[in-house]
């Protein structure tokens, strides 16, 4: 055994077996037959940080239950490569959540301590993860899925940090809690490999925004929208997402246009895809159910009249409609009224008037040339 394990007797898993002897004799038995298979395997100073993780879990939840049991079933292997900050950070987290409840507590502190046995590395996302948690038990002390959120979010933890779950929370909270029957469960987190947390976090915050007013519809955008964000370009993503916020107060508005994004962009030459994401941002906050619809008619627009000038003055006259009428401006950037469709064939007959002039500019120049000597 580890000489630091022994010198300071707060630390030493004997006397803590010792004390817990009157409460719990078979916990205490345990913890003699752990102490006995650490001996010389591990560490002092692992061993310290475990003898006193151990101490502090067992004054929280007592003996014998959820956190402890699980701390003392790991196998020796397994606590010899544990760093002694990953146990501490674990225990810290384990006290954080139990200021508020102590069963998420325990159901956190077993599935991240499985998560860590599996993934010593994950340690550097327990402490967000925690607080996700502890945020949720506060604002929801007593309702009974808080601890299988618990249970969840140290699952996810192998592969998401704290603002995942915390965005995950938040759409919990205002999609589930309170608003199902009694044992009733929580959507899992979807799993996308593509998006980065910061992407994951956002999409799921724009779920949890949608909820607050149409619980199905966020629900529905929780499902969709971190599978679309992963279909959009990547250097589009954050620019959609500032979209989708000037729509997260029409939960069907969000997902047309999260939906049509991805397709449409990818089709789209770098340049235009940034002028196209900017027209749909100002077509969103002047008259927001027009912008799915923009988007959707965005590829027939741009091969009529480019991406450039003339777009932004399609753009101009619709939204000169819009305030006046949002339905007419619905309507035209659609290309469902005469206006719109006006304004292509006015394009249009300007560039075939300019291919006629080039035309027959080509037939005057070998003209020209024929009557040479």
């Amino acid at each position: 055994m580890g000489d630091g394990g022994r010198q300071d007797p707060k630390n030493d898993l004997a006397a803590l077996a010792d004390s817990l002897e009157g409460r719990s004799p078979g916990f205490a038995g345990r913890i003699r037959d752990l102490d006995a298979r650490l001996a010389g395997r591990v560490d002092s100073q692992v061993f310290a940080a475990f003898a006193t993780c151990l101490e502090r879990v067992v004054t929280l939840e007592g003996a014998g239950r959820d956190a402890g049991l699980a701390l003392v079933g790991l196998p020796p292997e397994t606590v010899a490569v544990l760093p002694p900050e990953t146990l501490r950070v674990w225990c810290a987290g384990v006290e954080e959540i139990g200021a508020y409840s102590v069963r998420a507590a325990q159901a956190f502190g077993v599935s991240a301590l499985a998560t860590l046995a599996e993934q010593a590395d994950a340690g550097r996302r327990l402490p967000g993860c925690a607080r996700a948690v502890a945020d949720l038990a506060r604002r929801h002390r007593t309702d009974p899925l808080v601890p299988r959120f618990a249970t969840a979010a140290g699952e996810a933890m192998m592969a998401r940090g704290g603002d995942v779950i915390d965005a995950w929370a938040r759409y919990c909270e205002n999609a589930i809690f309170g608003a199902r029957r009694t044992g009733g469960n929580f959507d899992a987190l979807p799993t996308v490999t593509g998006l980065a947390d910061e992407e994951l976090a956002e999409a799921l915050e724009l779920a949890a925004r949608a909820a607050k007013v149409d619980r199905i519809g966020g629900r529905k955008v929780f499902e969709s929208a971190p599978a679309c964000l992963e279909g959009t370009p990547r250097a589009c993503r954050a620019a959609v997402l500032e979209l989708g916020r000037a729509l997260v107060g029409d939960a069907s508005l969000l997902l047309d246009a999260l939906e049509v994004s991805g397709p449409v962009l990818r089709r789209l030459e770098r340049p235009a895809r940034s002028a196209v994401l900017v027209l749909a941002s100002k077509i969103a906050h002047a008259a927001r159910a027009a912008a799915p619809r923009f988007l959707r008619a965005v590829l027939r627009v741009g091969d009529a009249v480019g991406y450039g000038d003339d777009l932004e003055a399609f753009v101009r006259e619709g939204l000169a409609l819009a305030e006046v009428q949002p339905l007419a401006a619905e309507a035209f950037f659609a290309l469902e009224t005469r206006g719109a469709r006006a304004f292509l064939t006015r394009h249009d007959a300007a560039v075939l008037l300019e291919d006629v002039e080039t035309t027959l500019r080509g037939y005057l120049q070998l003209l020209e040339g024929a009557r040479l000597p």
